[in-house]
């Protein structure tokens, strides 16, 4: 859009602007109102537009949590952790982020997505060295830095490198 069709343009309101936004994705209430705050527009009408825009069901954290939680399950790299995090940097409170998860994710899942993961992982390295506590270390940090439970990484890794690896 040029800077002339810009300025000709007549201003949308907080409401309007948030409609606008929420008509891309779904927003936390707070994401909204930190995207509504960098658009300069007064606090008083941004608390009213969010008013309105929860009142009208058109803005719902609950809603959202669920949503955001069912995306962070199709990304089978990373764990419950990793996923509660990114939904808490959208503005998702950790009771809302946590109860969505509780609800879609289960113990099974976040397993088959740390198998998933480790196995890509350890497609490079030889058998022999998967027992070495350099690398079960570093395996174990990338697991970890992909928000995976410590205790399910400890399962997993103990069983590599030996006739259980098949188990993986």
């Amino acid at each position: 859009m040029n800077k002339s069709r810009k300025r000709n343009q007549p201003s949308l309101s907080a409401y309007e602007q948030g409609i606008r936004l929420l008509s891309m994705r779904d927003h936390s209430v707070a994401e909204l109102r930190r995207k509504l705050i960098q658009r300069k527009f007064p606090q008083d009408e941004i608390d009213e537009a969010l008013e309105r825009m929860i009142e009208r069901k058109f803005l719902d954290d609950v809603r959202t949590a669920r949503l955001w939680a069912e995306q962070e399950l199709k990304r089978p790299g990373q764990g419950r952790t990793k996923a509660l995090n990114r939904m808490q940097e959208h503005g998702l409170s950790r009771e809302h982020a946590e109860a969505a998860l509780n609800e879609l994710w289960d113990r099974d899942l976040e397993r088959e997505h740390a198998r998933t993961t480790l196995t890509r992982l350890t497609a490079s390295i030889q058998p022999h060295e998967l027992r070495s506590r350099k690398t079960q270390a570093s395996l174990a940090r990338r697991l970890t830095s992909r928000g995976f439970d410590r205790d399910l990484i400890r399962e997993l890794l103990s069983h590599l490198g030996g006739t259980e690896s098949d188990r993986l």
